[in-house]
């Protein structure tokens, strides 16, 4: 078979398009210019969010339960059950598991070993998260599941792609052979960036966009807001994205608590330029998240120039360096400090913007995916 046939796994407990929805959709326009044959093994919901987004591979195999779509310890494991007994078995040299977390790395092994198909697994991050982000309930079994899949990508994959050099040089502590780990990375759309014009006049002091969840520390942002209008009464704080109903009536409850009504805009999920606009109509970009990556959405406030700031966790480190600034984390105390240092500094705002701003030109999706394409197309050709 000259045409190369790959299953992407993706199941999970989290509606809404993520970044590594957007690196998929990314993917999939190259891989169809490459003649790849994809398919997709997912949940219905997932499955039409990802359609609505450049991503019309053939489902396979849907699980209809859209229950498992609510975030929680016991939605992940439910997901995880019904991925194994749903999952397509189907001639394809390769299955990729479109993270490291159980519920789509158990599914991908299934297919593997009634298949005899290569494994690819995309590794989210490696870095455990800080408690601080979650309850310690799910924190606990996201530790415990972590390790476990670690052990399986160890002993079962046949390439992990990682998004940063040091979650690549924590699997090798975990003894995984180095020649199969790639480190690659997302890009960003400098072109649909560039056609929003710069705003000189911002409508926000800051802005946040992404996932309203404890974990990717929304709570600590609007508590700091509390103690950056003591100093700054009118300041501005956007916040636009996607969460379950539960968090976002937490969300509500605590800026009606720290009496914020007047300071924090919240808005739904923003896409392409409208959600550049936004960035550009910001003074700062603050994701203060307790677990994460290389990060698109750091990545795309840098290429509009606005300053970031972040918990110093150390995938930010490795990729960003100096280019934004980072506060330890679950310090609220500090991170109002420095939101508050780069408000009254716009001379300290234009260098760091300009050092993010060169530092993320380089992230383009062309190379990203044509990196992790070659990857995959090598292990089809091994075969042969």
């Amino acid at each position: 078979m000259n045409r190369l046939g790959i299953v992407w796994v993706r199941f999970g407990t989290k509606v809404g398009i993520l970044g590594g929805s957007v690196i998929l959709q990314k993917q999939f326009s190259q891989r169809v210019e490459d003649k790849a044959e994809i398919s997709l093994v997912t949940h219905e919901l997932s499955y039409e969010w990802h359609r609505k987004f450049g991503v019309i591979a053939k489902p396979l195999n849907l699980d209809k339960t859209n229950w498992a779509w609510r975030q929680g310890t016991i939605a992940s494991f439910y997901s995880m059950v019904k991925a194994i007994f749903h999952s397509y078995i189907g001639n394809y040299q390769i299955v990729a598991a479109r993270s490291h977390y159980l519920h789509d790395v158990l599914p991908a092994l299934w297919i593997k070993i009634q298949t005899k198909a290569k494994l690819a697994v995309y590794v989210i991050t490696v870095t455990i998260p800080e408690p601080g982000g979650w309850s310690f309930l799910n924190w606990f079994v996201v530790t415990i599941q972590h390790f476990l899949s670690i052990l399986l990508i160890k002993k079962f994959s046949d390439v992990v792609f990682v998004l940063d050099p040091y979650d690549k040089s924590m699997l090798e502590r975990f003894n995984i052979d180095s020649s199969k780990i790639i480190v690659t990375h997302g890009g960003v759309e400098l072109e649909e960036i560039n056609n929003v014009p710069d705003i000189e006049k911002k409508e926000y002091d800051a802005v946040y966009f992404g996932r309203f969840s404890k974990s990717k520390g929304i709570f600590d942002l609007i508590e700091s807001w509390k103690y950056v209008i003591d100093e700054k009464p009118s300041a501005k704080l956007l916040i636009f994205g996607f969460g379950d109903g539960e968090d976002i009536d937490k969300m509500n409850k605590s800026i009606v608590r720290l009496e914020l009504t007047n300071n924090i805009v919240i808005k739904g999920p923003l896409f392409g330029e409208d959600k550049f606009r936004m960035l550009k109509s910001s003074t700062l970009y603050v994701n203060p998240s307790y677990v994460d990556t290389w990060c698109l959405a750091t990545a795309e406030a840098a290429a509009c120039k606005t300053p970031v700031v972040v918990y110093g966790l150390q995938t930010y480190k490795s990729t960003y360096g100096n280019s934004i600034m980072m506060v330890r984390t679950g310090d609220v105390r500090e991170l109002s400090e420095t939101i508050l240092k780069l408000l009254n500094n716009p001379e300290l705002r234009k260098k760091i913007s300009e050092i993010a701003y060169k530092r993320v030109l380089k992230y383009t999706w062309e190379e990203a995916v044509k990196n992790e394409f070659n990857a995959l197309k090598s292990l089809f050709n091994s075969d042969e």
